[in-house]
């Protein structure tokens, strides 16, 4: 989903940009079980959080970016850097098509291309450093560029097109070649990085996956929920059952219930006082939960989790006139306790109250997405992604969907990323897709009276044409296998020395629709690639014989327009993930 290697590039980097951690591994090509991670310990992860000083240029990612900023920096000098955390959700949480500006921690508006150019710019330079550290090891004199290494970025499935060029715009604003670049799904990644592993109860004993069976696997991250469904083949590779899918609706609403729980405590102008004048503070309490989040058991009765409420929030409160006493037990009567002087006391129930958004969410899209494709037959549900790792959260999917097998997968919030890394080493895995669109071509055909739109209908050769026809190639849902020939041929006569000199198009269309007609908005039809094919230097020839070729390749199509009179070729790639 991509450009493509025009050579086997020696390195493989995976980034695994998460809205809550973010991680990367990289690996060489003719070494590629052995992986590397940032320092020392190779599956690290670091808080999704970027610092950038006044001129917005990097100053601190992760750890660092936070330590530094709430620790290092009184208020005075925090007005003079940008910090950002959690930034991939809001990057574009306002919709598909508009473009993103981020707001930094005090709320100052920062452009998104920037943000996430100056963020790969700083993982490139990262992983090049580590790269050249281990090439001595690799018998190298010269060290590695940036142009050696194949750079397989994970996406959330529901990300569109939009979305995607995005990141991909990013990349090369951050001097990458767009044809190094690999975007894969972050739900596919994970099944690759499983589809091997012993995991499947049968006869009591766990197996890896046989020969024709199926899962759905959910991938719960900190931010999205995404979703995929293959089937194992013969040879131990997969076939997409239906077409990836999910939503936001991850780890982040259980932390934003638990913020409408102090908003209702102590009242959303003392919160939001609070958070801005004690910024570190808030931080340390928001990261208290997180940690305390995943540790809730799904079984456990008498549950009990505490938290220690900063002495200077309860002064804010104290001004307000309130007794916090008395507002939790108006309101939260034998579900929280306070205890003197600052002990905040959660019960179980209500600490499950915080999932329960997220759990009603992923269970109902999980749900409908098996309602919706019955005759699949699936009943193994497997769970990734770092969310994955709460046991209530898997207690809750248990309950919900008792009659499948349902399996956390191991290393579950590193599945993603060391996935996308086999998918870089090895591009055999997902060998059939379900095209997720129609895809035609812009065809001039005979004009039908009665049937065409009359502002369509133009006259070329002496004939009436209808201009923009879709020429449907394949449908929505149709398998599609790599290696897979769509063409169209067609001749073209040219009469007068202005049409023989006039560049020919070739574009390719795709539609929601199983059958779309025109190549027009209008008519639900969206333009996603095209080529322009310059004339020969004497022109065309007056009749002109060429074809139309969409070929299936591993996640793209590759688009060529070919003179068959002298088979000359022009090309070009786009993802049909997109």
């Amino acid at each position: 989903m991509g450009g493509v290697e025009s050579r086997p590039l020696p390195v493989i980097a995976a980034i695994d940009f998460g809205t809550t951690f973010t991680g990367y591994l990289f690996c060489f090509r003719d070494e590629p079980d052995r992986t590397y991670g940032p320092e020392e310990h190779k599956r690290k992860r670091e808080p999704t959080c970027v610092l950038l000083d006044e001129n917005k240029a990097f100053v601190h990612f992760g750890k660092q970016a936070t330590e530094f900023y709430f620790n290092n920096l009184d208020d005075d000098e925090r007005s003079n850097y940008y910090f950002f955390r959690k930034f991939k959700i809001s990057a574009f949480e306002e919709g598909e098509d508009k473009l993103p500006v981020l707001k930094d921690e005090d709320g100052t508006p920062v452009d998104a291309m920037h943000l996430f150019k100056v963020v790969y710019t700083h993982f490139k330079a990262d992983i090049l450093k580590g790269v050249n550290e281990c090439k001595v090891s690799k018998g190298r004199h010269s060290p590695f560029t940036e142009d050696d290494i194949l750079w397989v970025i994970t996406i959330p499935a529901v990300w569109g097109f939009s979305r995607r060029q995005f990141v991909k715009k990013a990349f090369e604003k951050a001097n990458l070649k767009v044809d190094n670049i690999k975007l894969v799904l972050e739900p596919e990644a994970a099944s690759i990085e499983i589809r091997k592993s012993k995991m499947v109860l049968q006869n009591e004993r766990l197996q890896t996956f046989k020969a024709g069976q199926k899962y759905l696997l959910a991938d719960l991250g900190g931010g999205t929920v995404d979703i995929c469904a293959h089937q194992v083949t013969e040879d131990g590779n997969l076939v997409e059952l239906f077409n990836s899918s999910g939503g936001v609706f991850g780890g982040i609403l259980v932390n934003q219930a638990f913020e409408e729980f102090l908003k209702d405590i102590f009242g959303e102008d003392v919160l939001e006082s609070y958070k801005t004048e004690y910024p570190g503070n808030f931080y340390d309490l928001q990261m208290k939960f997180e940690e305390k989040k995943m540790d809730i058991s799904f079984d456990k009765k008498d549950l009990t989790v505490v938290f220690k409420i900063d002495i200077e929030l309860i002064s804010k409160f104290q001004k307000t006139g309130k007794n916090i006493v008395n507002e939790i037990e108006a309101k939260y009567k034998d579900i929280a306790e306070w205890k003197n002087p600052n002990k905040l006391f959660l019960k179980g129930p209500l600490m499950k109250r915080f999932f329960e958004r997220a759990v009603t969410d992923i269970c109902g899209h999980i749900d409908e997405v098996l309602q919706c494709n019955p005759e699949k037959n699936i009943d193994i549900l497997l769970l990734s992604g770092g969310f994955a790792e709460s046991k209530y959260i898997q207690g809750r999917i248990r309950e919900r969907f008792n009659e499948k097998q349902v399996v956390v997968v191991p290393d579950p919030k590193y599945a993603v990323m060391q996935g996308a890394l086999k998918i870089g080493a090895c591009s055999a895995g997902i060998i059939e897709r379900k095209s997720p669109f129609t895809y035609g071509f812009y065809a001039v055909e005979p004009f039908e009276h009665g049937r065409d739109p009359e502002d369509m209908r133009i006259l070329r050769e002496g004939e009436e044409k209808c201009d923009g026809k879709f020429h449907k190639l394949v449908a929505k849902g149709d398998p599609l296998k790599c290696g897979q020939i769509f063409k169209r041929d067609a001749t073209t006569s040219y009469t007068t020395d202005r049409e023989r000199n006039r560049p020919r198009y070739t574009s390719l269309w795709r539609s929601e629709k199983t059958n779309p007609r025109y190549c027009k908005l209008a008519f639900g039809c969206h333009e996603i690639a095209k080529i322009t094919i310059v004339p020969p230097i004497h022109g065309w020839p007056g009749v002109l014989r060429h074809r139309q070729q969409l070929i299936v390749q591993e996640n793209e199509f590759q688009i060529k327009f070919i003179n068959t009179d002298t088979n000359e070729e022009q090309e070009m790639h786009i993802s049909y993930l997109d």
